[in-house]
Parts: C-alpha cells; sequence; structure tokens
C-alpha cells in the first residue's frame, strides 16, 4: 500500500508543492535574516557613532589631558563599551583596548584581547584633532546569539515544514487511493 502510496500523482504533486513551498521558506528566511542582521548592524554603530559624537562635543575645547578624562571615566562607568584613545605614534592614553592601527570608520573585529579575554568587537574609529585618534567599541556576544537563535529557528521551522509537507502530501494521496479503490 505504501509503494501505491508513494507512486500515485497526488502524492508527487504534493512533492512538487512542498519543494516549492520549503523554496520559498528559504527565500523568505534568507531576506528576514540579512534584513534582521543590517538592522542590528546598524544599531551597533549607530550607538557607538552617538558616544563618539558625544565624546568629541564634550571634549572640543578642552585639552589632550580632559580628551584623556573623558575617556578614562568613559572607561570606567561604561559597562559594555570598550574605549581606545590613542596618539599619533601609537601609546595608549585612555581606555580599556590595545593600541591598533588606526583605522577610520566601522571595524569589525573577530577578538580582540581585552585584560586576557578575547572579546569580540565592533566599533568605529575617528582621526581627532592634535592627531590622537579614538576607537569606541561593543561586544558582538550578544549580537552573534541573536544570529544563531534565528539560524536555529530556521533549521526547526524547515524541517517543520518538510515533515508536514510530506505528512499532508501522503494523507492526500491516500485519500485519493481510497477513492479510486472503491
Amino acid at each position: 500500500m505504501l509503494a501505491k502510496l508513494l507512486r500515485t500523482s497526488a502524492f508527487r504533486l504534493t512533492l512538487l508543492y512542498a519543494g516549492i513551498f520549503c523554496a520559498s521558506f528559504v527565500v523568505l528566511f534568507g531576506l528576514i535574516y540579512w534584513s534582521t542582521a543590517r538592522f542590528m548592524d546598524r544599531q551597533f554603530d549607530s550607538t557607538v557613532t552617538n558616544e563618539i559624537a558625544e565624546i568629541d562635543s564634550d571634549a572640543a575645547n578642552g585639552s589632550l589631558a580632559s580628551l584623556q578624562e573623558i575617556v578614562g571615566d568613559l572607561t570606567r562607568h561604561s559597562p559594555g563599551f570598550f574605549y581606545l584613545l590613542q596618539d599619533r605614534d601609537g601609546n595608549v592614553l585612555a581606555g580599556n583596548l590595545p593600541a591598533m592601527i588606526p583605522t577610520e570608520g566601522i571595524i569589525d573585529r573577530a577578538r580582540v584581547d581585552v585584560q586576557g579575554q578575547a572579546v569580540p568587537l565592533r566599533g568605529k574609529g575617528v582621526n581627532l584633532k592634535g592627531g590622537t585618534f579614538l576607537f569606541v567599541g561593543l561586544n558582538t556576544k550578544v549580537l552573534h546569539k541573536m544570529h544563531a537563535s534565528v539560524a536555529r529557528t530556521f533549521v526547526w521551522g524547515f524541517v517543520a515544514t518538510i515533515f508536514i509537507s510530506l505528512i499532508s502530501g501522503a494523507f492526500i494521496s491516500f485519500l485519493m487511493l481510497a477513492r479510486v479503490e472503491a
């Protein structure tokens, strides 16, 4: 009976529809995943950009010493943020990050050694007046967890889609066979 069921045109048609439905599911998930990832990245970038603008405005008319003090205070009182203020020679003036090559713009680092721990960071670097470089970053562990959670949800949704498609196809085919045999 099962072999007969699998050879029916109703079951084959159901498999075709299931394939189309699964392909649609993959495309839809891809768009949702891409959109969500871009949104989260933009949120991180916006947060870091605002933090840099605030530091820059607070130290606009101040000296290098006041900039060091601002970054030092933020380093102590802003959990989750990572800061680096360095001079043009690469000497760390303030912050909780090791020296880096001054690169302007968004920087996404897989691992940065912060006090003996490897931390994934996404942040922004800017060159300030006087040849100093400021980098402000956020730990992206939460972002990576979100990506993994969305991917797990997709896998379970895809498995459920295949399962429901095959069960409904077998049921429809069984009903058609029962009518034919009756």
